[in-house]
């Protein structure tokens, strides 16, 4: 895993989403200088600008300040759950829920039938 900087992860979003510094910067309401800064982690982002970025890459807060692997981006780029996806998915993991037993407890018996068969 590499380990990736508040800069270079800013430097990814921001490539991923299209922006040229000085369209983040405007987006930030700061200057282009201030973002080259953040890129080559010579300054960090204050907590609105974070907090901010957060918002318009949609990842967390928490990604864009700890050192960590870029896996933890979000890979479908800003997509958000509605209440409707949530509960579909959770209705769909409680049916599963209820066939798993099931489905282990065929993985189990087939071979005794087999066996059972076999020795016929």
């Amino acid at each position: 895993m590499i380990a990736l900087t508040t800069g270079e992860k800013i430097i990814e979003l921001r490539k991923r989403n299209g922006y040229s510094q000085e369209e983040l910067a405007e987006k930030l309401d700061v200057s282009r200088q201030s973002v080259s800064k953040w890129e080559l982690n010579a300054s960090t982002p204050d907590l609105e600008r974070i907090v901010q970025m957060s918002e318009l890459f949609h990842v967390s807060t928490d990604y864009l300040l700890k050192e960590g692997d870029q896996s933890q981006v979000d890979t479908q780029a800003g997509r958000w759950l509605g209440d409707e996806e949530v509960e579909r998915f959770l209705a769909y993991k409680r049916k599963e829920q209820k066939t798993l037993p099931f489905a282990i407890g065929l993985c189990i018996c087939s071979p005794i039938t087999l066996i059972v068969l076999g020795g016929l």
